[in-house]
């Protein structure tokens, strides 16, 4: 597929000096970029619901292990 997109000149001068040391069209730089940069968001974005996901065990069991340090308060007045 083709995607165009607009950038400036020094991004492009960049992008050509990088291009040229590997060995490859602007084109096939850019695709490479794009595709790690893609990949790196998708592995951010797992991460995150990872960790939020943790969190809201954690939660979880703090607001039940609570419980049970009320309980075990009662009955010891008791």
């Amino acid at each position: 597929m083709r995607v165009q997109v607009n950038l400036s000149d020094e991004l492009v001068g960049a992008i050509d000096v990088y291009a040229k040391k590997m060995g490859v069209s602007r084109s096939a730089f850019c695709s490479v970029m794009i595709g790690q940069g893609v990949m790196g968001y998708d592995q951010s974005m797992k991460l995150l619901t990872d960790i939020g996901d943790k969190i809201g065990d954690s939660l979880l069991a703090e607001n039940q292990l609570q419980k049970v340090l009320e309980k075990d308060k009662e009955t010891l007045k008791k």
